[in-house]
Formats: structure tokens, C-alpha cells, sequence
């Protein structure tokens, strides 16, 4: 079963949950950070087992500090957002652009968050 340690909980602001951390033993993804699919938030706490959308058991480990930066998780979130936002045909405008990255900025370092787009 994988593992994620030094894991975070993200919350969008359209309700989706993530876990944000450092996998080993995944069966089909190279051991590092990672962003799983959705996840029941109120599973996720220190060394319990958490199921993602796609079914994947996760053993969760120690938590991130919160006073940690995880600047790996801004960078893998705004990817996935881009790649959906391109897969709908949606094209970005610099301001956009933008406003994406302080929203997912925000996310990532768990600041509330409101639906600004």
C-alpha cells in the first residue's frame, strides 16, 4: 500500500478535497511528491488509511507542518488545473492566468478561499 507522508489537505474552493505529500510504494507512479485524486476529507488524519476517487489506498503518515511551504503541490495543482482547463477547451487570459495562481497559491498554503473565477 502506498504511503504519503508530510501530507497536507487541500480544499478548493468548489469543495474538492486533495492530499498534497511525499509517496513511496505506489504500484504505478515514481516514489515523490504527489497530489492524489479526491479524498473524503474527514478520513485524513495521521496514519490512517484514506481511499481516492480512483480507488487508490493511501497509509498516511506524519502531517506537514503547518508553518511548511509545500511549494511541489502549487506547481502539480496548477498543472492539473491548466491541463482541465485546456482539455474544456477554455483558454486563459493573462489575468486569469493570474487570478489562478493566486487561487491555487491560496489553496496550497490552506488561506480560506472564495469562488473568484
Amino acid at each position: 500500500m502506498p504511503v504519503l507522508d508530510n501530507w497536507r489537505l487541500l480544499k478548493t474552493p468548489n469543495g474538492d478535497s486533495f492530499l498534497a505529500g511525499t509517496c513511496t510504494g505506489h504500484p504505478s507512479i515514481q516514489d515523490g511528491p504527489i497530489i492524489t485524486n479526491g479524498v473524503n476529507p474527514t478520513q485524513c488524519l495521521e496514519h490512517a488509511v484514506v481511499i481516492s476517487q480512483s480507488g487508490t489506498e493511501y497509509r498516511l503518515g506524519e502531517k506537514m507542518p503547518p508553518d511548511e511551504n509545500p511549494e511541489f503541490a502549487f506547481a502539480l495543482l496548477m498543472q492539473r488545473a491548466l491541463n482541465r482547463l485546456y482539455q474544456a477547451g477554455q483558454p486563459l487570459s493573462k489575468e486569469d492566468l493570474e487570478k489562478l495562481g493566486e487561487l491555487v497559491g491560496k489553496v496550497v498554503r490552506g488561506e480560506e478561499v472564495g469562488n473568484t473565477f
